[in-house]
């Protein structure tokens, strides 16, 4: 019962042992070897040590009389790093600095082979690399060699040469798990951004414009947030950059990448110009452009202000009878212009065509002040009037019934208007009574021509002129 007592207690001892050490791990981004291969059991002492807390422990490999002995630290199945991965190593070298030429290699392994893959460091490279070293002391390496692109999941710690008992020791194997971000699929010429699922308190991100090299784009990144500008085009509307996770400014990632995709609209524009017309006048038709497919087009105006949708000059899914646009007649100045919505990869982007005005002139306004009153054989009868919006020209008509005598002032251009008085000329031989007309002002710049106003001009007899009624002829 003891002994069992005491399994139990080791057991849980164990557990809470990986349990902690798991803790450990998931507060960074490390993914740390997990299991090995090796060239002989007894060629390695305690092997479990460079792939197991504490990472303080470490395994001897130690060299035959012949030959050489290794040990491959492998990540765990389904977490093998990238083939651009960046590895870190935690090794000690021999005790003789020159036992390292020729004796101490480093070398990518793969699918439980001890053969290498990709480019080994050993002799005097790898000493270049580590530079001045002190015997017996450890030292972390960074194991990346930019020209290799081969998988791998292990990285071997071989150990040999001449002389019985020389030793290397292996503490440690680990990599950065890349950033965890999405392809973006955002609007052309808008900014967005994406973040990153697997960010970490002490990461920070760097962005390049290629998978290795290449320029870092802005500056280092200390959120978990990378912001997309607007102004990252290419002309087939995708984009590619690559992101390097950094734990604490000394380790760092594969780059991994950031698909942005752009929703284009194109050829949205309409062909009709810019247009001048008097108030109240029918606009030509705008006339745009359709090569292209959309889910929705819909028109827009505005006089002043923010664009207004016009109501039905639009819809969902696209009709084409919203393709053109007959505007109504108008009575101030009025901008249109057309907005097409597609949707692609999930995201409705919308394209604004080019803005036609549509100019409204005022029509000039005509005032007549007062009637005219002149006596029998006058010719001339004054009108006082006034007038805005620029009318200088006129024109007059008689109603239906006037003799033939009064003579029309009609036809564009009509005579001058000047000073505050429209004179009417008025036939020598016209009888006495009331005669009644209409005039129209325009303006010769613009074209415009305003409402035609009524006027009566009255003929009274002249003093001690007999005249014939109907009642004289009774009596």
């Amino acid at each position: 019962m003891m002994r069992a007592c005491g399994l139990a207690r080791l057991g849980i001892s164990l557990l809470l042992f990986l349990a902690m050490a798991q803790v450990g791990y998931g507060q960074n981004n490390r993914v740390y070897g997990s299991r090995d291969v090796i060239s002989a059991a007894g060629n390695v002492q305690n092997r479990p040590n460079a792939y197991t807390d504490p990472l303080t422990d470490y395994s001897r490999i130690i060299s035959p009389l012949l030959g050489s002995a290794w040990q491959s630290v492998r990540f765990p199945v389904g977490q093998e790093p990238l083939p651009k991965s960046p590895v870190y190593i935690k090794f000690t070298p021999p005790a003789a600095l020159l036992d390292l030429l020729g004796t101490t290699t480093l070398s990518k392994t793969n699918t439980n082979l001890a053969g290498n893959v990709g480019t080994s460091l050993s002799n005097g490279t790898l000493l270049g690399l580590l530079g001045t070293l002190t015997a017996n002391e450890p030292v972390e390496f960074e194991f990346f060699i930019s020209g290799d692109n081969v998988e791998f999941d292990g990285l071997k710690l071989e150990h040999g040469g001449l002389g019985l008992g020389k030793q290397a020791d292996y503490y440690y194997l680990f990599y950065i798990a890349p950033p965890d971000v999405p392809d973006v699929t955002l609007c052309e010429g808008e900014g967005g951004f994406v973040e990153v699922s697997n960010h970490k308190p002490g990461y920070s991100y760097r962005l390049y414009d290629a998978q290795t090299g290449g320029y870092q784009i802005g500056s280092d990144i200390t959120s978990d947030t990378v912001t997309i500008e607007s102004h990252w085009e290419t002309m087939d509307g995708v984009e590619e950059y690559w992101l390097e996770a950094w734990e604490d400014n000394k380790y760092r990632s594969a780059r991994w990448p950031i698909v942005i995709r752009r929703n284009k609209i194109t050829n949205n524009e309409i062909q009709s110009g810019d247009q001048t017309i008097c108030e109240g006048g029918t606009p030509q038709k705008l006339i745009a452009d359709l090569n292209f497919d959309v889910d929705l087009l819909q028109w827009q105006r505005k006089t002043s202000g923010d664009w207004e949708d016009i109501v039905g000059a639009g819809g969902s899914p696209f009709v084409g009878t919203y393709k053109d646009y007959q505007p109504p007649p108008l009575f101030e100045t009025t901008m249109f212009r057309r907005v097409a919505t597609g949707t692609q990869s999930g995201v409705a982007c919308s394209s604004y065509s080019n803005e036609v005005t549509v100019t409204v002139n005022p029509l000039p306004v005509l005032t007549i002040l007062s009637n005219a009153a002149i006596c029998e054989g006058e010719t001339v009868a004054i009108l006082p009037y006034s007038v805005t919006n620029g009318g200088n020209q006129y024109k007059l008509t008689w109603d239906d019934g006037t003799p033939g005598s009064f003579v029309n002032v009609s036809g564009w251009p009509g005579p001058a208007l000047s000073g505050d008085d429209i004179n009417v000329a008025i036939p020598v031989s016209a009888e006495p009574g009331t005669y009644t007309g209409k005039i129209s002002v325009r303006n010769s710049a613009t074209g415009c021509e305003g409402e035609e106003k009524s006027f009566s001009i009255q003929i009274f007899p002249k003093p001690g002129k007999p005249h014939l009624t109907i009642s004289d002829v009774i009596n």
